[in-house]
């Protein structure tokens, strides 16, 4: 939902958008709903980055630990510098919690280095229409995915519920540290690949035979079963 551009510029539509989602009027927080707030950043206008920050949150920080955040980077903030961004994203996650997105232009992303944002901790949401996989070059990979512009703006996730959670500052799960020869179950019968298995796979025992990054080849010990992403293992004590 977009709430913001520039400093002291509150979007008409926040307040109907949000209550459309939650179902009431009043304004709170709503911990069962996944959703997310936008600044407009507007560099052009003078304004600093602490001072959008700022702003931008007098109208959504109440939601912080509930919602994700995120920085719309483009326009004619494009000519200016990504620190300025940096220093936005910083502010927004030292006074929320939360690791707030970034959403630029496929061809931006492509063109112009925000390694400093990527190192910094910060997701990609990344806009990239009419294409089957989005391009990305400074981060592994994106979080958000905003595919196509008809008949709305649509976006795909790049993780499940939790993982969206975790994103808002909430810590729904624990960081899965696995180390080759390690026992697991998996938690879940849909591999790495998507594939769903037989129900069989959740009530054995498996031996973990190969890792890279959140791919983990897990079988036998001799044979292997198949690959299944890191947060969908438990390990076996």
């Amino acid at each position: 939902i977009k709430a913001s551009e520039g400093v002291n510029y509150k979007d008409p539509a926040l307040d109907s958008h949000y209550d459309g989602l939650h179902g009431k009027s009043d304004g709170k927080p709503d911990s069962k709903k996944l959703y997310g707030f936008y600044h407009y950043a507007r560099p052009d206008l003078g304004n600093t980055a602490v001072a959008e920050a700022k702003s931008f949150l007098s109208y959504t920080g109440h939601h912080a630990g509930n919602c994700i955040y995120a920085l719309d980077w483009e326009g004619k903030a494009l000519e200016y510098n990504p620190t300025w961004a940096l220093e936005f994203l910083n502010y927004v996650k030292s006074k929320t919690g939360s690791n707030p997105l970034l959403y630029i232009s496929a061809s931006q992303e492509n063109t112009r280095s925000y390694k400093a944002i990527r190192k910094a901790g910060f997701p990609l949401w990344i806009a990239h229409w009419y294409v089957d996989k989005p391009s990305v070059k400074d981060w592994d990979e994106y979080t958000l995915w905003q595919y196509s512009s008809s008949p709305i703006d649509m976006n795909e996730f790049n993780g499940n519920k939790e993982d969206w959670f975790n994103l808002c500052g909430k810590k729904t799960t624990k960081p899965t540290t696995l180390e080759i020869g390690d026992k697991v179950k998996v938690k879940t019968r849909k591999d790495y690949n998507g594939v769903v298995n037989d129900s069989w796979v959740l009530n054995y025992t498996f031996t973990v035979m190969e890792m890279k990054k959140d791919r983990v080849v897990i079988g036998t010990g001799k044979a292997i079963t198949g690959a299944w992403n890191i947060k969908d293992l438990e390990r076996v004590e």
